[in-house]
């Protein structure tokens, strides 16, 4: 958590240097009448369900030998920005917390916007305890704690219709159960895990929030302020490529666990697959602030390509899986 807890003061700092720029901004000269705007936003999970799954498992009758417990019950998210008109720019930042609403901070991101164009990066963590009903190798424990650390680097485009797009860079660990498989016999062998398996990959984003742009003034069709009670809708799809690299004691742990052999290369090609959607009903106050419930759902899947053995000396492996969340939402935007 120290990393994190670094970043948190500064985007709190620069977040609160914000607020008093903004309060003294008529001292500085400039027309109270110019449309600068402070958006603030909260984004309530009370309950989240966690999976995860391995590809193909079941049709072959695998045993998902490692499994999770994730920390991360619930989630809160704040959220707030100052938009200065008369420059085309926009600052903000959001907080995730876990533990309904005033638990550690799970996750910061920081934003810069000018005109259409905004530069996110976000810093998270995601821990818990994991089980492992495998055979153990020297150095292995049956059970262990974990810290899913994540970092997200996103540019994006907002046109003045509806939804935004761009690419982005994203980096991560997470532990993964590793299996083996013996080309030459055709034959499995032993699993290990690694927890500490590194993904680093580049993905286009295509997103659309309905209520948080009916919110800042952006017409659309679906999600309408002047109905009262209305429709919204949200999706983020992230799809890209990059590599899985194996850490170095997942290495000795599968030459320990399978002897004789050597592995097929520590790096391998991965492709990504990051989805999150929501719907639900919102209920507008005025133009600008609104009240919504829904429920949401998102998932993440790493596929790896190629690594297969070319000859009886080698063994080919798999981290394949896919990381899945859903529960409820609550929603309340509000700009002024």
């Amino acid at each position: 958590m120290k990393n994190i807890r670094t970043h948190h003061y500064v985007y709190c700092i620069i977040f609160m240097i914000l607020i008093v720029l903004f309060a003294t901004y008529p001292i500085y000269g400039y027309d109270e009448s110019d449309d600068d705007k402070i958006w603030v936003g909260i984004n309530l999970q009370p309950w989240i369900w966690w999976n995860v799954s391995y590809f193909f498992s079941k049709d072959y009758d695998e045993k998902e030998y490692l499994h999770y417990k994730f920390e991360r019950s619930s989630l809160t998210a704040y959220e707030s920005n100052i938009r200065l008109s008369d420059y085309g720019i926009t600052l903000g930042v959001q907080i995730d917390a876990g533990d309904r609403m005033i638990g550690k901070i799970e996750e910061i991101l920081g934003y810069f916007g000018y005109k259409g164009f905004i530069l996110k990066i976000t810093y998270g963590n995601l821990e818990g305890a994991a089980r492992w009903d495998g055979t153990l190798q020297p150095g292995m424990s049956s059970r262990f704690d974990y810290k899913f650390k994540f970092k997200h680097y996103d540019l994006l485009y907002y046109p003045e219709d509806f939804g935004y797009y761009g690419f982005g860079h994203t980096a991560f660990t997470i532990p993964v159960r590793v299996k083996f498989l013996d080309n030459a016999s055709m034959s499995y062998g032993t699993p290990i895990y690694d927890k500490n398996y590194q993904v680093s990959l580049y993905s286009i984003i295509v997103a659309l929030d309905s209520l948080s742009s009916a919110v800042r003034g952006v017409e659309n069709q679906l999600t309408q302020p002047s109905m009262g009670l209305t429709l919204w809708l949200l999706y983020n799809v992230r799809f890209g490529a990059g590599k899985g690299t194996l850490s170095n004691e997942a290495l000795q742990w599968a030459l320990s666990a399978n002897p004789g052999k050597k592995i097929v290369g520590q790096k391998s090609t991965v492709t990504y697959l990051g989805a999150e959607a929501a719907i639900g009903l919102a209920y507008f106050f005025t133009e600008n602030s609104a009240l919504g419930v829904g429920y949401s759902g998102s998932t993440a899947m790493i596929q790896k390509w190629g690594g297969g053995a070319s000859d009886y000396t080698e063994l080919g492996y798999d981290t394949s899986f896919q990381l899945s969340n859903h529960g409820p939402v609550f929603r309340f935007y509000l700009l002024f």
